[in-house]
């Protein structure tokens, strides 16, 4: 049976509770670990979320995560006080960030600021577990249009003409941009890395020029060398969908193994806590490809330093419960996949 939940707690999350839940890094090595983990917070906010009398047999609730809803009108706010607590410890919404622990850091895409994050992160080294940064890729998708609110912060952070900022219509052109004007790429020619994936088939890895995986040039500093690449992120022609994270880990990871030669090379994904599923994504990955694979974190206080007016609003209940939901399903899917090899060895 499940344990009761301790009493609920008024009022707003104290600073301590926002940053006291989620660890310095993720064990993703330790995937056996981490589904236990998050097997007792979700049953925990499945406590919550159900109306009759749990027990942990049952399945996940389905969320009604209607965008009209209000969070007044979904849960009374002592119970989303305490599902928003569970979702900090599950790393929704984490204030701090978590460095990542790889050597060529794959940026998750998204809005110019979140991507901003991620680059920062993954260029600290002194957040890093590793002082040899090889390299950094950037991804986007020509599928997402980029929006006003994304525009304005572009035009106002890097002081863009009208003329230059219409060019920037797709996610993809913004990323591209973004990663040749941060690392200081201008007039540089890119150079296709003859790696790329098949769209109909799974998503697999082929080695020929496609244009999907690009060297933008080196960015060099006081004391080394990072490679830049972009990662086009393309709709599939089957039922898969785009490229999942787990997908581009291995999209880069091969690059590196077959094209390099470096094999040593620790490929790791960097996203935002908005989106703190996408760590089982790169778990599940890694051990489905008996191959390590790191991952890193930016948190909401990270975001509000680079853009305080799009980020400074706490995220929408809708979104949690999103990302909650997601969490579960693929916390399931590893969990699968642990029991899938131990039902082989037995």
């Amino acid at each position: 049976m499940i344990q009761t939940p301790r009493p609920y707690q008024e009022g707003p999350l104290s600073p301590e509770m926002l940053r006291a839940p989620m660890p310095t890094r993720l064990d993703l090595d330790r995937p056996h670990d981490l589904v236990e983990s998050n097997q007792k917070l979700l049953s925990e906010i499945g406590v919550i979320l159900r109306t009759n009398e749990p027990t942990l047999d049952e399945p996940f609730p389905e969320l009604d995560t209607n965008p009209d809803d209000t969070p007044e009108t979904m849960l009374p706010p002592e119970q989303e006080h305490r599902l928003r607590e569970l979702a900090l410890r599950l790393g929704i919404g984490a204030e701090h960030d978590i460095p990542s622990n790889a050597t060529c850091n794959v940026l998750d895409s998204g809005k110019p600021w979140e991507i901003i994050a991620a680059y920062n992160l993954a260029s600290d080294r002194t957040r890093t577990a590793h002082n040899d940064n090889k390299a950094i890729v950037f991804t986007g998708s020509d599928s997402r249009h980029i929006g006003d609110d994304e525009k304005a912060f572009l035009k106002a952070r890097c002081n863009l003409s009208d003329t230059e900022l219409n060019a920037l219509r797709t996610e993809r052109d913004m990323a591209t941009f973004l990663a040749i004007k941060t690392a200081n790429l201008e007039g540089l020619e890119p150079r296709d890395t003859g790696v790329g994936y098949a769209t109909n088939l799974g998503n697999a890895v082929i080695n020929k020029e496609t244009g999907q995986l690009v060297r933008l040039g080196d960015r060099i500093d006081d004391t080394d060398t990072t490679t830049i690449f972009f990662l086009r992120v393309d709709e599939s022609d089957t039922q898969s969908g785009q490229l999942d994270p787990g997908g581009m880990l291995e999209v880069v990871d091969h690059y590196f193994v077959t094209k390099e030669n470096d094999p040593s090379a620790l490929v790791g994904l960097i996203t935002g806590s908005q989106r703190s599923s996408k760590a089982l994504d790169v778990a599940l990955a890694a051990w489905e490809n008996r191959r390590p694979l790191g991952f890193g974190m930016y948190g909401r206080d990270t975001l509000r330093g680079i853009a305080p007016d799009e980020t400074s609003q706490e995220i929408p209940l809708p979104e949690v419960l999103d990302e909650i939901q997601r969490m579960a399903e693929k916390t399931e899917l590893l969990e699968q996949a642990l029991q899938k090899q131990r039902q082989q060895i037995s």
